[in-house]
């Protein structure tokens, strides 16, 4: 860890590979690229959640480092709503740790939108 670390990773540029789906026929993903920064002792990990109307929780996941460092990076991972999921909005949530323990605690990078059919 980095000593004086005392700031939680950030992230910036977060794309959604679609903002609306039908979960009629099956599950459907989302693909989120978001890029990390942090200052000092780098990220530790990116996490990902779903979150539906009436608080149905979807298909959570991590995201994982695809290029750059740990301190500026672009990093990829998915959610996923299950076949019959509620329709309406959804919020995607992005939780990220850095190797010195500074949290972000849960933030909203997204919505989808889930339509009947």
């Amino acid at each position: 860890t980095a000593e004086g670390d005392l700031t939680a990773p950030r992230q910036s540029n977060v794309v959604l590979s679609r903002n609306s789906v039908s979960t009629a026929v099956e599950d459907q993903f989302v693909s989120v690229d978001v890029d990390i920064q942090d200052d000092l002792s780098g990220v530790e990990g990116a996490w990902l959640i779903v979150s539906g109307p009436g608080s149905q929780m979807g298909i959570s996941g991590s995201a994982a480092l695809v290029s750059g460092s740990d301190t500026a990076g672009h990093y990829r991972g998915s959610v996923g709503i299950p076949r019959y999921g509620a329709t309406g909005t959804w919020t995607v949530l992005l939780e990220l740790r850095d190797r010195a323990g500074n949290d972000s605690s849960w933030i909203t990078i997204g919505t989808i939108a889930v339509v009947p059919n």
